[in-house]
């Protein structure tokens, strides 16, 4: 029987899913090596306008959250060869990307431009997803969060793959378009698309600013 269509109840509204009630900011790889001057990804070539500006999105969001009681989670890679499986190394010598990056008490892996409460925890990820083998589920279920809102680089890689899982493990996910960024705006559109298409909603900041006014 399908009672998805007597439940409306299961529809819930973009000003529910992102009340302070519900909600967390999960502020993912904004790190020294993806985004700043000299860091991994720009020894690599990558193109950092679009990450620097949405860094720029990302602080004025976080006071704003603050403002309104929401959670925020930092989540940062550190990806020591202790940490590096097979197909992880498979994939980086393919896409040569052999270049180090965040690694343990180096420059690269510490936060770009941004600062944690001491209050606000640190969640140190091995993979793309920041659930897998993380004590992230477990801070978020002891605050009663039931929606994620992401911010971060990079949107097809850590903020989806984090999306999706959080989707997996019954999160609503709400993608800030605004405070989130890749190399490659046709890249971002894509991964935007995705997330409205298979497992959350696309918001921007403004949008999710003026539901939070109302509080």
């Amino acid at each position: 029987m399908n009672t998805t269509a007597k439940s409306p109840e299961l529809l819930l509204s973009l000003p529910e899913k992102v009340d302070p009630r519900n909600a967390a900011v999960l502020v993912i790889d904004v790190l020294n090596d993806f985004i700043a001057p000299g860091g991994f990804a720009d020894k690599v070539g990558w193109d950092l306008t679009a990450s620097v500006a949405a860094t720029s999105a990302i602080e004025g969001f976080l006071y704003e959250a603050r403002q309104v009681g929401v959670p925020v989670v930092f989540i940062r890679s550190i990806y020591d060869d202790i940490y590096l499986s097979g197909p992880m190394l498979e994939r980086n010598i393919r896409r040569r990307l052999e270049v180090p990056r965040c690694r343990t008490g180096t420059w690269g892996a510490e936060l770009y431009r941004l600062a944690p409460l001491p209050s606000e925890p640190v969640v140190t990820k091995h993979r793309l997803s920041a659930f897998v083998n993380t004590d992230l589920e477990l801070i978020l279920r002891n605050q009663g969060v039931r929606s994620l809102l992401l911010t971060g680089v990079f949107t097809e890689a850590c903020i989806e793959s984090t999306g999706r899982h959080g989707y997996f493990l019954d999160y609503y996910v709400v993608l800030v378009s605004d405070c989130c960024a890749t190399t490659n705006q046709e890249v971002h559109r894509g991964a935007l698309e995705r997330c409205e298409r298979e497992f959350g909603v696309v918001a921007s900041s403004d949008e999710i600013r003026s539901v939070w006014s109302h509080h």
